[in-house]
C-alpha cells in the first residue's frame, strides 16, 4: 500500500453511504500506525483538511506486545508453517507442545553433561 491508496481508502470510509453511523455525528477518529504510508505528511495533511476528523498518533513502541514476544512469535510461526488445524483446542495443544519442546531444548543446552 502506498500513500495515494491509503488516502483513497480514507475517502471511501468517510462517505456517508459507507459508514453512516459515524458520519452522522460528524466525528471520526483515526489511529495512525507507524507504517510509512500511514504516517506520511500527505496523509496527515489530507486528514487535517477534513472537518470533524481527529488524528490520534500511534506510540512508537506499542505496549500491546511485550518486547520478549517479538522473539517468540516468529519462532512459533516457523513451527506451525504449513500445518492446518481442525479446531481451537488442537491449536492450543500444539502451541503448548511447542513451548514444552522449546523449554526442553533450552534446558538440555544448559545442562549437556547431565543427559
Amino acid at each position: 500500500m502506498n500513500t495515494a491508496r491509503y488516502i483513497e481508502i480514507l475517502t471511501r470510509f468517510m462517505k456517508r453511504r459507507v459508514r453512516p453511523q459515524y458520519a452522522k455525528y460528524g466525528l471520526w477518529f483515526f489511529v495512525h500506525g507507524n507504517a510509512r504510508p500511514l504516517s506520511a505528511n500527505t496523509a496527515k495533511q489530507f486528514l487535517a483538511k477534513q472537518k470533524g476528523v481527529m488524528q490520534i498518533e500511534h506510540p512508537p513502541f506499542s505496549s500491546d506486545v511485550n518486547p520478549p514476544d517479538f522473539f517468540l512469535f516468529p519462532r512459533l510461526k516457523l513451527a506451525f508453517k504449513g500445518n492446518r488445524y481442525d479446531d481451537i483446542s488442537d491449536i492450543k495443544r500444539n502451541v503448548d507442545d511447542a513451548f514444552e519442546l522449546r523449554l526442553k531444548k533450552r534446558l538440555l543446552a544448559k545442562l549437556p553433561g547431565y543427559v
